[in-house]
């Protein structure tokens, strides 16, 4: 794994510290990848990280890596379904999935999210950060 890489999933594990102190139950940690594991950047560095979570926080965390595919038409009905879910943070990645996840967040804002590699389009409005 080059620097960079290191990099980009350390990055992901300190998500994590953000998160308020942990209660009795687990707290949820989602990561989407949409696309497919395997690739040597992005998705592999993320699901790397969601690894470096659980190895952190053990007991105190449940992590799932859910790959939904490259298939856009796929993307918002995945991450509804993920917003419906009980996990308390939903992170994924990549430009092509900023306007998803900025459409989703607005209809649930009592969810938690993180995109990396992009950002929302926060200029529209309706967020709460």
């Amino acid at each position: 794994m080059t620097q960079l890489s290191r990099r980009r999933a350390l990055a992901l594990a300190t998500i994590a510290l953000s998160m308020p102190a942990f209660a009795e139950e687990p707290q949820k940690v989602l990561l989407l990848i949409n696309g497919a594991l395997g690739d040597k950047s992005f998705f592999d560095s993320a699901a790397h990280g969601i690894d470096l979570i659980k190895e952190k926080y053990g007991d105190a965390v449940e992590t799932q890596v859910l790959e939904i595919g490259a298939d856009p038409t796929k993307w918002e009905p995945a991450l509804l379904d993920a917003s419906d879910g009980d996990w308390s943070l939903i992170i994924a990645g990549t430009y092509s999935m900023a306007e998803t996840i900025g459409e989703v967040a607005k209809q649930y804002p009592d969810k938690r999210y993180v995109i990396y590699d992009a950002s929302v389009p926060y200029e529209e409005g309706g967020f709460d950060i």
